[in-house]
């Protein structure tokens, strides 16, 4: 029987801050464009390509453009989306209006003073939303969760229940890969291997991290890979040489559309915002709060989710979504809530580079 999901259930979550996703370049009807966009007819907004760009571009960009007449300008800066902001704001050049981020890159922007706020009047149904969306420093228009990725032809007699299970090599053999670059999250995943409840992980605080690099110093020898982008990753897991793997809901849920043999773990999950953040001095400003407006829809952000299955964060649009099945690919389906933890940008923009060297070093070890 198909389980309705209700609208004070989602806003009941109270999601805290959250993370992001990377991917390879996009292509598509919207050509990168060089020189600076200072038509009042124009955005200029950088996201993170290959399919994940594609969806935004079908969703958001081209219905904004037929409705407003406004043109978005795409760029895809990916994991550089702050630094190649800050280069142009030093050179005196000015074009991204918009970022497509991860949470933490609003601490660092606000810090860094290459962002400003949002005038969040301009969200619609701002009472529908899920509580930590409405940030003046980044306004959270999608979910994303970070949990287990396995094949369901090697673990076809039992699917890892949770991070323990990732750690417990003997029970659950094959091959491991984690995601290198990035400290954040891996605190979250060894805390839940070592027992702790996803509720107890926040606030993280000197003594949980200690806890934690100890957990990772039992799994960093059984780690085959530690990838480097999303696309290397979803190769690892489509080819076979890798059996179970930290990776994004949406990715894996796409992978087995296409047929893949691959499972995902909702289970003490990392849960992150995918964030729209706003440049400081962007030339095109009231055209980025008319795009953040349409955005904001309850209608737009349902539809993105039948597209690829990134939670909405206007608790209405699942209103609108009414397959059971894809309900269930979101992150912020209610039976899934509760086994998360809520990535704490904040805590994250503060800590990511005191971390970096720690983990780099148990990375490289």
């Amino acid at each position: 029987m198909e389980r309705k999901i209700t609208r004070r259930k989602i806003v009941k979550a109270g999601l805290a801050t959250v993370g992001g996703v990377a991917a390879a370049a996009a292509v598509g009807p919207y050509v990168i464009r060089h020189g600076l966009a200072q038509s009042k007819e124009q955005i200029v907004i950088t996201s993170w390509g290959g399919t994940f760009q594609e969806a935004v571009r079908k969703v958001y960009f081209e219905p904004f453009t037929k409705e407003t007449g406004i043109e978005v300008v795409e760029h895809t800066h990916g994991t550089k989306g702050l630094s190649k902001l800050k280069a142009q704001q030093d050179a005196g050049a000015a074009e991204i209006d918009l970022l497509d981020g991860p949470p933490f890159w609003i601490g660092v922007g606000k810090t860094k003073g290459i962002t400003e706020p949002i005038d969040l009047s301009v969200i619609e149904g701002a009472s529908d939303h899920i509580p930590a969306a409405m940030n003046e420093w980044g306004y959270g228009w999608g979910t994303v969760s970070w949990g287990i990725a396995y094949n369901t032809n090697t673990y076809s007699s039992g699917a890892p229940s949770g991070w323990a299970d990732f750690w417990d090599v003997e029970k659950f053999k094959g091959r491991r890969s984690l995601f290198g670059p990035l400290v954040a999250r891996h605190i979250e995943f060894a805390l839940m291997a070592d027992g702790m409840a996803p509720n107890q992980v926040n606030p993280l605080n000197d003594a949980k991290v200690e806890r934690a690099f100890k957990k990772l110093e039992e799994i960093k020898s059984h780690i085959d890979i530690w990838y480097q982008s999303m696309s290397q990753n979803e190769t690892l897991i489509e080819s076979g040489e890798v059996d179970m793997a930290e990776f994004v809901n949406g990715r894996a849920f796409g992978m087995a559309a296409r047929g893949v043999p691959v499972g995902f773990q909702f289970n003490q999950a990392v849960m992150n915002l995918i964030t729209w953040i706003l440049a400081k001095g962007a030339p095109n400003r009231e055209n980025a709060h008319k795009f953040l407006a349409f955005s904001s829809r309850a209608e737009q952000q349902a539809e993105f989710a039948r597209q690829l299955p990134y939670g909405p964060t206007n608790s209405k649009s699942f209103d609108l979504i009414k397959d059971d099945a894809t309900q269930r690919q979101l992150p912020t389906h209610p039976d899934y809530i509760d086994n998360q933890v809520l990535l704490d940008g904040v805590w994250w923009a503060d800590n990511l580079g005191k971390l970096k060297p720690r983990w780099l070093e148990l990375v490289s070890g």
